[in-house]
């Protein structure tokens, strides 16, 4: 049986919102305490085959359940930042860009700017690697 980092490599892990956001077995009631937590690694939908669910709807669920921030992490994009975004400003959640980026020669990385000038540096490297890359 593989575990959840193995399925994640091989491309079989289908993590269902539930599970991102703290639903192991059963309903948690609302009205149970939820310690400070951020989640740093969300997939949204439009991470293909990945993720299911809206940017946006992951964002009003994160404040529902009292997170304090939350950071979407598509897979090789940054397509579903700006709906996160304006959905944790409706929110007060405190929101962190990022993407992972899926070598073709390495392993994963996980990049969550701290800067304007780092997000445009991500954004940079996305374009230039989709451009380089073999249609």
């Amino acid at each position: 049986m593989l575990n959840d980092m193995e399925r994640r490599r091989s491309g079989q892990a289908r993590i269902d919102i539930r599970y991102i956001f703290g639903y192991r077995s059963g309903a948690m009631s609302s009205a149970a305490p939820t310690p400070p937590y951020a989640e740093l690694q969300v997939t949204s939908n439009f991470s293909f085959l990945r993720g299911a669910s809206h940017p946006e709807e992951m964002v009003e669920r994160a404040a529902e359940l009292g997170y304090r921030a939350l950071a979407l992490t598509d897979r090789n994009t940054l397509a579903g930042v700006v709906r996160a975004h304006e959905a944790a400003r409706r929110t007060g959640l405190h929101f962190i860009p990022g993407t992972r980026l899926d070598l073709g020669d390495g392993p994963s990385l996980l990049c969550l700017p701290t800067t304007r000038h780092g997000y445009g540096a991500l954004s940079r490297l996305i374009t230039t690697g989709r451009r380089r890359a073999p249609k």
